[in-house]
């Protein structure tokens, strides 16, 4: 009888194990890369619909939200606790959110109360006037008639007032760079350096509370024209938001949005696009 030999198979080359190997690694960076950009794309679009609900609301449109994935911060100042619970329910009822991460603050008018001082100031009773100074009638109707007489003088004493204020806040203005007035990716967020250049524009409105400003938010025309609207109108409302919490009048700044109406370079190129996405600040004054 013929002998029995067992079966031999031959090993698999290892090139074929490598071949193998890469084409499973590139199939998941494929994988990735995909799931990575859908991500996003879901990010964005919660953050642009929820800032819109909070834009047409009268309670929440000065909340800016921000997105990280699925999930919503809202920050801000609303005026009372209602205007806080509606912001809070306007994005969770937002499709595609996941959590809402509430770090809204009620802003309240304090009221001073009235103390000792004041409640003698409003009853004190003024005494008669003393008999050795009989000439003192004539002199009041002498100092009430001087207003009249030298109005034109004080009414340019004014405007000169006025004029060295704004020319002075002009050149405080021109000595900072706006182009640091930066965001947060994909959001309304100051950056450091950002709130750093705000501080000094919000010292110089402060030093001349004659002067009145202009807060302009600019953007590429890269994306949706709507979107790139409603992105420059939030940032100018977060410079405007931080001006007025470091003292400055809000009745002194008008804020508004332009999207991508203004270019100041052209949008072919990324170094005209970084020119494009700006805050501009100017003095309205005299305008």
């Amino acid at each position: 009888m013929p002998e029995n030999t067992p079966n031999r198979h031959t090993p698999c080359p290892l090139w074929i194990w490598a071949i193998l190997l890469l084409g499973l690694i590139l199939l998941y960076l494929l994988y990735s890369r995909a799931t990575s950009e859908k991500a996003q794309e879901i990010q964005q679009d919660i953050q642009t619909r929820v800032s819109q609900s909070l834009l047409e609301s009268e309670q929440a449109s000065a909340v800016s939200a921000t997105t990280n994935g699925r999930d919503v911060t809202l920050k801000g100042i609303v005026t009372n606790q209602d205007a806080l619970a509606s912001a809070e329910k306007i994005a969770k009822h937002t499709v595609g959110v996941r959590q809402v991460i509430n770090q809204l603050t009620t802003g309240q008018q304090e009221v001073i109360p009235e103390t000792a001082v004041t409640k003698t100031i409003s009853s004190a009773k003024l005494e008669p006037m003393p008999a050795e100074f009989p000439a003192l009638p004539e002199l009041s109707a002498k100092v009430e008639a001087m207003p009249e007489e030298f109005a034109p003088l004080e009414d340019e004493v004014t405007q000169i007032s006025e004029s060295d204020a704004i020319e002075q806040a002009k050149e405080k203005f021109s000595q900072l760079d706006f182009n640091n007035i930066t965001f947060e990716k994909n959001s309304a967020a100051l950056t450091s350096i950002a709130q750093q250049t705000l501080d000094s524009a919000a010292k110089a409105l402060l030093d001349n509370p004659s002067v009145r400003i202009s807060v302009d938010g600019h953007t590429d025309s890269s994306g949706n024209p709507e979107i790139n609207l409603t992105i420059s109108k939030q940032r100018a409302k977060s410079v405007f938001d931080y001006l007025v919490s470091a003292g400055v009048d809000a009745t002194r700044i008008d804020a508004n949005g332009f999207g991508d109406q203004f270019p100041i370079a052209p949008n072919e190129t990324k170094a005209g696009r970084i020119k494009n996405r700006r805050i501009e600040i100017k003095v309205k004054n005299g305008e």
